[in-house]
């Protein structure tokens, strides 16, 4: 059984592993893809302005009949920004009508400025911006295009939303991204419950056989004890009779606890637990579940307290609260090798009491101490297998924490020992 269990688990890790190798490859193909796309179109749109504005500078040349530039008239200065060669001055809005023109024909439809060099004034002149798509002229707002001085005449033109418009152009690419992204999600989020649910499939587990053990003991104690006095010679042995008697009645009484801690977690699970809550005084309270306690467990615990506080009223349902302390204490002694050596005190702050409880006993380790709270969770104790229980008592402890409003929090150090902190508003 513990080898097909350790098998399992190594399929499970490789599946997980294999998946996110897969994901982590079409991620980094996707990108790839995306990016050299993205290059692509550029170059493509690069070349199409090129194209465009010497075409322009040819037309300008035929308009004015003068000698159209020798060589490569167009130069790009930056990403977005190109110079075009003259022969001589232009008219700007003869210019507009060319760019335009020359723009449309070779299918890009993006916004442009443009500005005319004067070279008696060595700075750009004339600007304004142009919308291809609304026909809508404004004043330029890229201040300063930069000079290009190996030429007497030339204009620039500025496209200020180029990668924009590369990026429509790449819609489609974009959008299967998108997609693939939210199949990526989709698998991250199945892998989480995939985990989660296998964590929780464990821990049901675990207590279904804890759970096993714990009525399995009492039964068989009543099993017996039911054979013992079905025998007929018990008649004429009253304290022996009693001694089997008072067996049944304890055992079955451990099984009702035991059932009574499963409903009442089923109970908060559900949310159909409600609180009867009323004004208890703190300290008799306490005072009634130490002796309790110490009547109980006088074999295997120390306890000392420490009340600060006296006469101080809370609001709680009695019974949750005393069960909560009850829980506490059960644990101290639970973990503890020896004798059991505890320490409940009260702390006021201001408006709010402290409840502490304090052991000396086997701590719990700093990778479990923030999941104790959690429902079947139990500390490991190595090979040894003496600490009974479900996993649900520090569950319904925190739980019936939040409900009342409390906070409860857990310091431990392994070994030395842990200390419990429920912080309780009080009335008076």
């Amino acid at each position: 059984m513990a080898i097909f269990v350790l098998m399992k688990n190594v399929a499970i890790r490789w599946v997980v592993a294999f998946g996110i190798i897969t994901v982590l490859g079409i991620v980094a193909a996707q990108s790839f893809w995306v990016v050299k796309i993205w290059n692509a179109e550029e170059r493509k749109l690069n070349q199409q302005i090129y194209m465009a504005l010497k075409q322009v500078a040819a037309q300008l040349a035929d308009h004015y009949h003068s000698m159209s530039p020798s060589g490569h008239p167009v130069k790009q200065m930056e990403d977005d920004y190109y110079v075009v060669e003259l022969t001589d001055m232009v008219d700007t809005k003869v210019l507009e009508h060319y760019l335009k023109t020359a723009l449309v024909k070779a299918n890009i439809v993006a916004d442009f400025e443009y500005a005319v060099y004067d070279c008696t004034k060595q700075k750009m002149v004339c600007g304004n911006r142009v919308s291809i798509l609304n026909a809508k002229i404004s004043e330029s707002t890229y201040q300063g295009m930069p000079l290009y001085n190996k030429y007497t005449y030339y204009f620039g033109v500025y496209f200020p939303n180029k990668s924009n418009y590369v990026f429509s152009e790449m819609d489609t690419w974009f959008m299967l991204s998108a997609v693939l992204l939210l199949v990526i999600l989709f698998f991250g989020y199945t892998l989480i419950v995939i985990l989660r649910q296998k964590r929780w499939s464990e821990l049901q587990k675990d207590f279904i056989n804890n759970m096993t053990h714990e009525f399995k003991t009492p039964i068989a104690t009543i099993n017996v004890s039911a054979d013992v006095l079905q025998t007929p010679d018990i008649r004429d042995q009253p304290q022996r009779l009693q001694d089997y008697a008072r067996i049944v009645k304890e055992q079955s009484l451990r099984l009702n606890e035991q059932v009574e801690k499963v409903l009442q977690v089923a109970k908060l699970e559900q949310k159909a637990l409600c609180l009867r809550t009323e004004t208890i005084v703190l300290e008799e309270e306490l005072g009634g579940i130490c002796n309790e306690f110490q009547t109980c467990n006088g074999n295997q615990a120390v306890l000392d307290t420490c009340i600060e506080s006296k006469n101080s009223s809370i609001v709680a349902d009695p019974m949750h609260f005393r069960n909560v302390i009850q829980n506490l204490l059960d644990n101290a002694v639970k973990y503890s090798d020896s004798l059991a050596k505890i320490l409940l005190k009260t702390e006021q702050r201001d408006d709010t009491i402290n409840v502490i409880i304090e052991d000396q006993g086997r701590g719990i380790p700093s990778e479990y101490a923030s999941k104790v709270f959690h429902k079947f969770v139990r500390v490991p104790t190595g090979n040894q297998h003496d600490v009974k229980g479900f996993g649900l008592g520090l569950y319904y402890v925190d739980r019936i924490c939040k409900l009342h409003r409390w906070k409860i929090g857990v310091q431990s150090e392994l070994g030395k020992g842990t200390r419990f902190t429920i912080g309780i508003p009080i009335i008076t």
